[in-house]
């Protein structure tokens, strides 16, 4: 159904957030708990008392997750052939979003885990870098890779050589 916004105390009714009659996903609250982030086939941004506009980060989403101080979620969304990427944008919406994951072989792309796990990426608790599995530089062969949340810099592995066959 519609995501609402509505008081704990109930002296107001309840506000759509975002478009009505759209199923929506609660994907986070930012640490200042006065946005909420969630799905409805796009990725937005809305005061979570409904107090003002929505805003639309990005086209599509997947699993999130916020830096610690709420200043940017970080995403995986299908690319080509479907597979993931690792997406950044501002939660204020003050920049498009970014792709992080480097360049990737054929059929490559950032790994998830199961279907309503946890993203299978983690930012560092500073909240300047993300560390993500992906089959990045050959198809199949899962590695540890590093990219600095806002996209400056490229992303690099991390997770060293590995053992022939072996993956992380």
């Amino acid at each position: 159904g519609t995501l609402l916004a509505v008081p704990s105390d109930g002296s107001r009714l309840p506000v759509p957030l975002g478009t009505t009659g759209v199923a929506a996903t609660l994907l986070a609250l930012t640490p200042d708990s006065r946005y909420v982030l969630f799905d409805d086939g796009d990725l937005h941004r809305a005061p979570i008392d409904g107090s003002g506009p929505v805003l639309n980060l990005d086209d599509a989403s997947g699993s999130l997750v916020l830096t610690p101080d709420g200043s940017r979620a970080l995403y995986a969304k299908a690319g080509p052939l479907s597979r993931l990427q690792l997406w950044s944008v501002p939660t204020d919406g003050s920049s498009p979003p970014r792709r992080l994951d480097g360049p990737t072989v054929f059929l490559g792309g950032v790994l998830t885990l199961a279907a309503g796990a946890a993203p299978s990426f983690l930012v560092t608790p500073d909240g300047q870098h993300v560390l993500y599995l992906a089959d990045q530089l050959v198809n199949d062969v899962v590695e540890i890779f590093c990219a600095p949340v806002d996209g400056h810099a490229p992303s690099v592995r991390v997770s060293g050589a590995l053992t022939a066959g072996g993956d992380v």
